[in-house]
């Protein structure tokens, strides 16, 4: 009953566009009709809503994910901000939704809102089994997110020692800066993390 209700406001404003739309000056009208056209067919079909593989990365549904999956929806979707939903689950540390988008294709470097990845986001979080799950797909542990931050930097100062040693082990590179100048090491010595700055220490 909600979403008639809401269609029939929408439609209603619409009629009112339309209306102002009959007042204006030849050019004036038919540029407005085009506009309203638009309008009309973008409410048709749902814009701006987000279908149910954005919704299920949200809600930390495989089920949800599935449905969208077999209603043609991509596994490469994006949120209203702008995040693909493999970094909404890589933030959320839900494995099982980790493990099922890489199985049906979703790109493991895409980036979101402010530059973030999977693999960024995660590492910043300290979700070590999904920070496997990403490499082992293909994701980059180089590649740089906000501040030219690499995954290493950010688990490094959030002080998650398994996670630096999951990058390391696969290949991330310790003296790779952000732009303060600083590299994983200086993080972890500026905050005070020793088992980081010890196990550091021991990579150089």
């Amino acid at each position: 009953m909600l979403d008639k209700d809401v269609t029939a406001m929408q439609l209603d404003s619409l009629e009112n566009i339309k209306n102002v739309c009959r007042s204006l000056r030849p050019f004036g009208f038919w540029l407005c009709l085009t506009i309203f056209t638009v309008t009309l067919k973008a409410n048709a079909q749902g814009f701006g809503k987000e279908g149910d593989m954005v919704k299920g990365a949200k809600n930390n549904s495989v089920g949800i994910m599935e449905r969208g999956f077999i209603e043609g929806h991509s596994p490469n979707s994006r949120s209203r901000e702008g995040d693909p939903v493999l970094v909404i689950v890589a933030e959320n540390g839900y494995e099982l939704g980790v493990r099922y988008l890489i199985s049906r294709g979703a790109r493991v470097n895409d980036r979101g809102l402010n530059n973030r990845t999977p693999l960024g986001v995660a590492a910043a979080a300290g979700h070590s089994a999904i920070l496997e799950h990403l490499l082992k797909g293909g994701a980059d542990p180089d590649k740089t997110g906000l501040r030219r931050e690499v995954p290493l930097i950010r688990a490094a100062r959030n002080g998650h020692l398994e996670a630096v040693k999951v990058l390391i082990e696969n290949g991330a590179y310790p003296d790779d800066t952000d732009l303060t100048g600083r590299t994983a090491l200086d993080w972890a010595r500026e905050q005070r993390h020793r088992k980081i700055v010890s196990y550091l220490e021991a990579q150089e």
